[in-house]
Formats: C-alpha cells, sequence, structure tokens
C-alpha cells in the first residue's frame, strides 16, 4: 500500500500485436468466466453495473505478502534506501543509500509452505469472504510470480533462488487457491518500482513496457481475473503511461474485469480527470462515506499500523472487524480486509481467531451484508442499514442508549421490526412519519446489532432518506397514556400551541413524557403558554397532576445543563479560549473534556437563548449589524439583543443558532483546522451553519 501513491511502453504495437485476436470475444469471455452482465466488452462499465457486482460480493481478503515478511519490516517501506519517484513527503531520509543490504537479500531465502495459498483461501471462505486480492508487485519491485522478463529487474538472478530452483509461481497457486474455495480474485499491481533500473532513473516511457509486459502476462497466463487493483504512478506526469492504456488494455485482455481508482494516481501530483478514475474508490484505511453514485471499497488491515507480517504489531479485534464491515456495507461499499502471512505464507494464530469469529457471525447474519445494498436509512453515529427486495436489515453498530432510537420516515410502510431470531422489536410512530423503536430488553452481544424490517415494497435507491438513523437525544415524546403508551409524538426544541400540538397529532390529552438529557419541558394549564408550568427535566412515566391538563408546552434547554456544540461538517467544538479578553474571537477546537468547549443555553421567555461559557462565563455576542464572515465573539452578559440568539431545530438533532441583532447564523466555515475563528453567515443549506448539542453528564 501507500504510505503517502503509471504504465510504461517500449513498443506499443509489437505488444499489442502479441494480444491474441480471440481475447474480447464473447467465446474466450466465457472460457474465461466472465459474468453475461459484463462480458464480451471491454468498454467500461456503468457505475450501476459496477455496484450491482460488489454489492454481490462485498467482503474480500487483501494479501500483502512477498520476502519482507522473512526479515519482519513493512512492505516496501521496511526498506531502508532511495524511493524513486515518491512524492516529497515519502522520500527516505538518505536519498543517496541505494540499497539495504538486509531487505534487498530477503528474496534470495523466501519459500512459503506449499499448501499456503489453500490454507488462505480456504480461511477467506470460512470468514464469509466472497473474493481474495493478492499482491503481485509492489514497490520494491519484487515480482510474485515467474515473470518473463525478470531479467531487466532488481531480480535478474531469480532463477538461482530458492523459490526459483523450486519451479513454483505463487501467483498461480493463489489463483487456483481462489477458484477452488468459489472465490473470485483480483491482482494487486503497483506501477511503482523503486528497484527497476529504467524506473531509477526516471525513464518511464522505457519502464512503462516493462510493467505492461508484466500486465500482459498477469492477465493472460492465470485464467479468469475479476479485479485489477493499480496502487499510483510515480510522483510526476502520467503522459508516459500513455493514457488510458492501463485501463483499456486490462479490458481488452479480460472483459468484465474490475479496476480500481489508482491507475492514473499520481499522488498528487496532477488531478485524475473522471475518464480516468477507473470504476471504484478506494478509501484507505478507514470506511468510505455513504455513496450510492460511485462504487467503493475500504482497503484496511487487520493490523492497522502495517499491511505485511512483522512481530508484535497491534491488532484489530473481532468487535472492531465487524464493526468495519457492518458500516462499509451500509454506506453501499465493500470491506478489503487485508491480512498479514509470516514467512512461511500462513497466517498467525490470533488471526486465524479473529477470522474465526467473522466467520461465525457471518454463518447467522451473511445474508444482510452479501447481496445488500446501503439503505434506504442514511448512516450514522448509531448505525445504518441495508436492504434486498422489501426486507431492510438494520445495522446498531453504535452503543445502545436508554432512548428510543429513531427511523426517518420512509415513502414506504413498515409492517414488522424483529430481531434475526424472530424475537418482535415494539415501535410506534410519530405524526411526521418517523419511527421510534423502543430496544429496552434487548441485548447487544456483538458490536452489530441487527435488527429485521418487512416493508410493504422493495427497496430502491429512490427510497433513501437524506437523514440518519439516530438516538432521540434531543427531542421529547409525549404519550396518551401513562408508561409512555399509546399514542406518541416526537417534539423537537421550540414552542408548541394546542394549535400546534393537534396538528402534529398530539392533540389527546398527554400522561407521560420522555425527556432528553439537558433539556427540560414546560407543560402549561393555559394554551399559549398561560398558567404555571409544571416543569420535568427527566423520564415521567406518568405526569401526576398535569395528567390531561396539559394544553401547550416548551421543549427547551435545560438552563443548568452544559453543552458542546459541535459542528456537523468540521466536528470541532465552539471554543471560548479560557480565560480570554472581553470582546475575545469564539474559536472551534477539537473534541475534549475542558470547560472552555461546555455552554450553558439558557431560554430568556422571548424565544431567545443566552449562550454562557463554563470556564469564563462570559456570553457569545454578534458584536452588533456585522457582515458575512465576520467573527462570533464573547463579552460579559448585558442583555442586549447582541447576545440573543434563536436556537432552531433543522432536523435530526442539527440546530442552527442565529443572532437576534444580524440574523446571522453561526458559521464552522468548513473543514478548518483546530483554533479557527467561528464566523457568521446568512442561512443557507451549508452544514457549516449546523451545530449538534451534546450533553456534559
Amino acid at each position: 500500500m501507500s504510505e503517502s501513491h503509471q504504465l510504461g511502453r517500449r513498443t506499443v504495437l509489437g505488444a499489442i500485436m502479441a494480444v491474441p485476436a480471440v481475447i474480447a470475444t464473447g467465446s474466450m469471455a466465457r472460457a474465461l468466466g466472465v459474468s453475461q452482465s459484463l462480458a464480451g466488452s471491454a468498454t467500461a462499465p456503468s457505475a450501476d453495473d459496477v455496484g450491482k457486482v460488489m454489492a454481490s460480493l462485498r467482503f474480500g481478503m487483501f494479501v500483502h505478502f512477498n520476502p519482507s515478511s522473512l526479515v519482519g519490516r513493512e512492505i516496501s517501506w521496511g526498506r531502508n534506501a532511495a524511493r524513486p519517484g515518491e512524492g516529497p513527503g515519502n522520500q527516505f531520509r538518505d536519498p543517496s543509500v541505494k540499497t539495504d543490504p538486509v531487505y534487498d537479500a530477503a528474496y534470495r531465502s523466501f519459500l512459503p509452505e506449499t499448501d499456503w495459498a489453500t490454507k488462505l483461501a480456504a480461511t477467506a471462505k470460512a470468514a464469509g469472504m466472497t473474493y481474495l486480492v493478492f499482491t503481485t508487485k509492489h514497490h520494491d519491485g519484487y515480482p510474485n510470480f515467474r515473470a518473463d522478463n525478470v531479467s531487466r529487474s532488481f531480480y535478474a538472478d531469480y532463477a538461482d533462488t530458492s523459490l526459483g530452483r523450486s519451479g513454483r509461481d505463487l501467483t498461480q497457486e493463489i489463483a487456483d487457491a481462489a477458484r477452488s474455495a468459489g472465490l473470485k480474485l483480483g491482482f494487486y499491481y503497483s506501477p511503482r518500482d523503486w528497484t527497476q533500473p529504467d524506473y531509477g532513473r526516471g525513464d518511464y516511457a522505457t519502464y512503462h513496457s516493462y510493467m505492461m509486459e508484466h500486465l500482459r502476462q498477469l492477465l493472460t497466463q492465470y485464467g479468469k481475473v475479476d479485479f485489477l487493483w493499480y496502487d499510483s504512478i510515480p510522483y510526476a506526469d502520467r503522459k508516459p503511461f500513455n493514457p488510458p492504456e492501463l485501463l483499456t488494455v486490462p479490458r481488452e485482455l479480460q472483459p468484465g474485469i474490475l479496476i480500481n481508482d489508482r491507475a492514473y494516481s499520481s499522488m498528487g501530483f496532477q488531478p485524475v480527470p473522471q475518464e480516468l478514475a477507473g470504476d471504484f474508490d478506494t478509501p484507505e484505511g478507514k470506511v468510505g462515506a455513504f455513496n450510492l453514485t460511485r462504487p467503493w471499497e475500504s482497503c484496511m488491515s487487520i493490523t492497522p499500523d502495517a499491511w505485511s507480517w512483522q512481530s508484535g504489531q497491534r491488532m484489530s479485534d473481532f468487535p472492531a472487524v465487524l464493526r468495519s464491515l457492518a458500516s462499509t456495507a451500509v454506506g453501499d461499499g465493500s470491506l478489503l480486509l487485508n491480512v498479514p502471512p509470516t514467512k512461511t505464507g500462513y497466517l498467525e494464530d490470533r488471526v486465524l481467531s479473529v477470522l474465526s469469529q467473522v466467520g461465525d457471525w457471518m454463518g447467522s447474519n451473511k445474508q444482510t451484508i452479501i447481496g445488500t445494498r446501503g439503505g434506504p436509512y442514511r448512516s450514522g453515529d448509531a448505525g445504518g442499514a441495508t436492504y434486498t427486495g422489501s426486507t431492510i436489515y438494520l445495522h446498531i453498530t453504535g452503543d445502545l442508549r436508554p432512548v428510543k432510537l429513531r427511523l426517518p420516515a420512509l415513502k414506504a410502510t413498515v409492517k414488522s421490526i424483529t430481531t434475526l431470531d424472530g424475537r418482535p422489536v415494539t415501535f410506534s410512530a410519530a405524526a411526521q412519519g418517523d419511527l421510534f423503536l423502543d430496544l429496552a430488553g434487548i441485548t447487544k452481544t456483538d458490536s452489530d446489532l441487527v435488527l429485521q424490517l418487512a416493508v410493504d415494497r422493495p427497496m430502491s435507491p429512490e427510497f433513501v432518506t437524506d437523514r440518519p438513523i439516530s438516538w432521540n437525544t434531543s427531542e421529547a415524546m409525549v404519550y396518551e397514556h401513562t408508561s409512555y403508551a399509546g399514542a406518541g409524538v416526537s417534539l423537537p426544541l421550540g414552542s408548541y400551541t394546542s394549535a400546534r400540538l393537534s396538528a402534529l397529532g398530539a392533540g389527546f390529552g398527554i400522561s407521560s413524557i420522555r425527556v432528553p438529557r439537558g433539556y427540560r419541558v414546560l407543560g402549561y394549564p393555559g394554551d399559549d403558554f398561560t398558567g404555571t408550568p409544571w416543569t420535568f427535566i427527566a423520564d415521567a412515566p406518568d405526569v401526576g397532576p398535569a395528567n390531561d391538563v396539559i394544553k401547550s408546552l416548551k421543549v427547551t434547554f435545560d438552563p443548568a445543563a452544559y453543552f458542546r456544540l459541535v459542528n456537523v461538517t468540521d466536528g470541532l467544538l465552539l471554543d471560548s479560549g479560557g480565560n480570554v479578553a472581553n470582546g475575545s474571537d469564539l474559536k472551534q477546537w477539537e473534541p475534549g473534556g475542558s470547560p472552555n468547549l461546555q455552554w450553558q443555553a439558557e431560554e430568556l421567555g422571548n424565544g431567545y437563548y443566552k449562550l454562557v461559557n463554563r470556564a469564563n462565563g462570559m456570553a457569545a455576542d454578534g458584536w452588533g449589524a456585522t457582515g458575512f464572515g465576520s467573527p462570533a465573539r464573547q463579552s460579559a452578559w448585558n442583555g442586549s439583543a447582541n447576545q440573543q440568539w434563536q436556537i432552531t431545530d433543522r432536523g435530526s438533532g442539527r440546530y442552527s443558532v442565529a443572532n437576534r441583532t444580524s440574523g446571522l447564523v453561526l458559521d464552522g466555515g468548513g473543514q478548518v483546522p483546530s483554533g479557527s475563528v467561528t464566523k457568521q453567515w446568512e442561512w443557507g443549506t451549508s452544514t457549516n451553519l449546523l451545530w449538534t448539542f451534546e450533553s456534559v453528564g
């Protein structure tokens, strides 16, 4: 893989002439096992076709393995020598060092056990994986196959090494093993090669021919190849790599092959145009974002700090792997999980143990991952969903909370909700169509709790909501009967007259109330907030004397509570900076427990709030009739309109915070670094203008 990420050319005409004429024909496609939906065409497949193929697979094994495992160093990056063609941040500390006497000699003793590939493929199959991607060549240039042009490489004496004398071909072994296990097959190939002489001189045009010979061999001598996984060209102009040849030639040789997005990535040297971006994206070391329009695959290592085997590496446990798997599926992505074989080709026992647990879970949950699409609910902190046909699988990957789980309204009717083993889950519908799930009594034994929803029609992308599932931590719930029984309606922050309550479906007599932490509910015996209110700052299964008497109410923040205000775009918190001068700018800071980041929100009785910092006691201040982009400040409370803020619920627990004087709202400014000034802007649709209020316990 890449620590921070094109093909060559000698005589392209001769290379093309060497391709058998039958390669692109339907008969050859059938002989190679190409799926008929993508077979017979050397053109780029549609995003929809790619998405369907990847949905049918969803979970694969990535195998980073070569002589680096003999010395227990990171593949390629553990080689202590120059790295030609790398960007400024990836250079070795001393570029004058051309070889590594330890790393560069390891290949001469490299000889995995003869059954390594069959054991590895069997492990992948047992873990519920459906495909396998093998490193045929990494940046160190070692060919994990019997390269016909090895004499042009750094490893010209390959025939005299242990593996060379054995007559074995590791790529052939893993290809045969994968197919025997019923797995789809992918080849990883790095277009960078730090040890190849032409590449080292920067003669990429000549190097291109060397590389193309590799690719033609890999894509014609090893049977059906389903994926080609590039890992970026050098930090240089892409012209010597003959765009779009890295995409067109593989498609001619292997009709239906899917190619990742790194064929013409130069690690930031120049942007990659859409026509060279391949078939799917590859977020590395993290779960990708929810995306239904562009297929994607997260590549993550079970040893997060290393791709190849190294002794004593930190390793992800079963709950972490399961969360990654579920989180990719609900985002409509795939997980390519890397495992690092030791020098024998075998996996460590601790890796096998985790994969065995994954396999046990997949034994009863596979249908919720493989063959599903992400949605129809957006994924969020609580989890997400997958679907197939008229069945939705809700994956709750976050911690269970003592509140109800909110599912955004669908353009469909949910008929029932159960656990996978058939136990019913109680749920109620709000007037707005959202569903509230009561998970009391439901235990979570794994890091992913799966619930099954039966709906009245088959799901498709058009049903996907624009809101995530979420815990109902920002809205009160009022119920018709005591003990939260009968009709229930959710009420976000705001004021509710009798008419408004009736319009929302809460015209019944209120008998019980759930109050989110850090909030309060004021219930008035008269309409329009008249009379002495009853105050509720915690759940009330029976409102007592207020039973059936409340005619209007307010949901406000509890003035005694403190909150962290988190910007939706950048995830940074509103920050006072502590003991600062009157008039100092409000900034944003990374999450933490400092009182500088905690605020009281006190409702003033006029629909506006004052926001008071816990550390310095000063109030957030808009500083008058300012223009767009002006900083928000802080000063001692004086009661002016500059210090009053209208906090408006914008759905899913997100709020805008607008100044009374200027009407401008607090603005995070986008993806900004810690310490950036919080500004003010006119209200619009940007998430820069939205904040969540996290109650501080």
